[in-house]
């Protein structure tokens, strides 16, 4: 990552336990710049994110399926 992106640093971020809502392991590695404004956290309400998410995914199917009828 330092290679190829030359971040001034790297935030590394993995959540365990209770917060851990994917049930397998992950981590995010992420390049970071001097004055970026990077910030993350999570809502305190939830916010719809599983609707966000069906409507993106059924957006590209419509579109790969547009795509492959051509």
């Amino acid at each position: 990552m330092k290679e190829v992106f030359h971040p001034d640093g790297i935030t590394i971020c993995q959540n365990g336990g209770i917060f851990n809502d994917l049930m397998h392991y992950h981590m995010h590695l992420i390049p970071r710049y001097k004055g970026d404004g990077f910030s993350w956290s999570e809502p305190l309400q939830p916010h719809g994110a599983e609707r966000h998410l069906q409507k993106t995914r059924d957006r590209i199917l419509q579109v790969l399926t547009k795509e492959t009828r051509v």
